[in-house]
């Protein structure tokens, strides 16, 4: 705040006629400054990159424990990632939470089965391209035989297991008609899909968790428990090249007398691979056969495990929270610091008949280029005590005219001669801009103030607000 404080020294002298003394009022005035140091309120954060840097993928080094969601998952940190790592994630579309691994096959897989019912998916948080609606059924005697183009799920409570026919399974893409090939789409969270089945070399991803040979060309329909590594079955569980999976059964498709069957000794999941019109490929096992590569109607509702999304199907993601994979530099999020520490120093009495100066100055700290702005809460600098209104003869107002015997106050410019007067708008001045980044700077502002003899007694003042503008 600018105060400008008028003392009233008395001074007194005996007149020479040695008559009464006289008192007159010495025309000084004391200047005091302290200042009000602002930071725009709407400065916006500000990402930049560090030009330093080595070109490094933002996601290079995270792996599995580094992630907390489903959706976080990308086949980056899936390769960063140890056999055996492990994690428990949140699905963030409904807030399940499911463990997850990377198996013997190099693969990250769901480790429990997906449970997701009764919600609208978007490509934004699943494996597809369009919104998805994944019902639920309300018993699984209300599943029908023919559920080609009409998704069926069901969540039991008993078995904490959620079954799909294979409409649903693949979000819609797999239409009755698809007679081979993989669907482009899924209910697996984003960065997941279904796995893969079918015959060939190396393919099938089944095939490939279990532990059998990629150069063993699989067979549909074939029992490959005798070539799966360490095979057992035990407590409704298969655990096969230290895989485990639930044996939950099917959902039965009966046109009102479908049912759970065979939950603890069956397990069925299904893959994203369509073997002829209104059959799919999925996974089938007993307590004694394995198979990578069944296939059957696609109306029956059987369990989904996900498995993490293939490098070639990673996309870049460059709107992904979570994510700047394939950007070129770290990307690097910070709010910006503007830091000011003010001074002043206009303390002394001014003789009317010159233009009293002092300093005010900012250092200014800031990892971020700006501009320093002054402005005043008034323009005039008026007494706070009188009640009078500000006239000319009682306040001293801002003007670019300072000269002795007027009431007046401005800002010194750089030439050192002429002064600018403030206003109630910040406005930038001379010797204020800074474009270096990470670095502090002081600026000196310079006031005059003149003042009339005959200005009255009293304290003046106004609030002068230094401002630092992001650029």
């Amino acid at each position: 705040m600018l105060k400008i404080k008028k003392t009233k020294p008395y001074h007194f002298r005996k007149a020479h006629d040695g008559a009464s003394l006289h008192r007159i009022y010495a025309s000084r005035v004391a200047c005091t400054i302290a200042l009000i140091c602002s930071i725009v309120p709407t400065l916006a954060l500000l990402t930049y990159y560090n030009p330093y840097s080595e070109k490094v993928s933002a996601a290079s080094t995270k792996t599995l424990s580094d992630i907390t969601d489903m959706q976080q998952m990308r086949a980056s940190i899936c390769e960063n990632s140890t056999i055996g790592e492990s994690n428990t994630l949140t699905d963030t579309r409904d807030n399940s939470t499911y463990t997850v691994s990377k198996l013997n096959d190099g693969k990250c897989w769901m480790t429990q089965n997906l449970r997701i019912t009764n919600t609208e998916i978007t490509s934004e948080n699943s494996n597809t391209t369009e919104n998805f609606i994944i019902p639920t059924s309300s018993a699984p005697t209300l599943w029908p035989n023919d559920s080609s183009t009409t998704p069926y799920a069901y969540y039991d409570k008993e078995t904490t297991s959620a079954y799909y026919n294979w409409y649903a399974a693949t979000a819609g893409t797999g239409i009755d008609s698809m007679s081979s090939g993989d669907t482009t789409s899924s209910i697996c969270p984003k960065g997941w899909r279904l796995p893969k089945s079918g015959t060939g070399v190396g393919t099938n991803d089944f095939a490939n968790v279990s532990g059998i040979s990629t150069s063993t060309n699989i067979t549909a329909g074939t029992n490959y428990w005798s070539k799966a590594k360490a095979p057992s079955f035990t407590n409704s569980t298969l655990i096969v090249n230290n895989s485990t999976w639930l044996a939950a059964g099917y959902v039965r498709a009966g046109n009102g007398s479908g049912s759970i069957d065979t939950f603890g000794s069956t397990g069925y999941y299904w893959s994203s691979t369509a073997d002829r019109q209104s059959y799919a490929y999925y996974f089938l096992f007993f307590n004694n056969s394995l198979y990578p590569a069944d296939s059957n109607s696609r109306s029956s509702g059987y369990s989904i495990r996900c498995i993490s999304a293939d490098l070639a199907d990673d996309e870049p993601d460059f709107t992904d929270p979570y994510d700047q994979k394939d950007v070129d530099v770290i990307a690097i999020v910070v709010p910006p610091v503007i830091s000011i520490n003010a001074t002043s120093g206009m303390n002394k009495e001014v003789d009317p008949n010159l233009v009293a100066k002092g300093e005010i100055s900012a250092t200014i700290s800031a990892n971020t280029t700006y501009s320093v702005q002054l402005s005043a809460d008034k323009t005039s600098l008026t007494n706070s005590v009188s009640s009078d209104e500000p006239t000319s003869t009682n306040s001293i107002p801002a003007s670019s005219s300072v000269q002795a015997k007027t009431n007046a106050w401005g800002i010194l410019n750089s030439d050192n001669t002429t002064y600018s007067a403030i206003t109630s708008t910040p406005t930038t001045y001379y010797n204020t801009e800074s474009s270096n980044e990470d670095s502090s700077r002081t600026h000196t502002f310079t006031l005059g103030v003149s003042i009339s003899p005959t200005l009255p007694a009293g304290e003046y003042s106004t609030t002068v607000t230094i401002t630092a503008v992001n650029n």
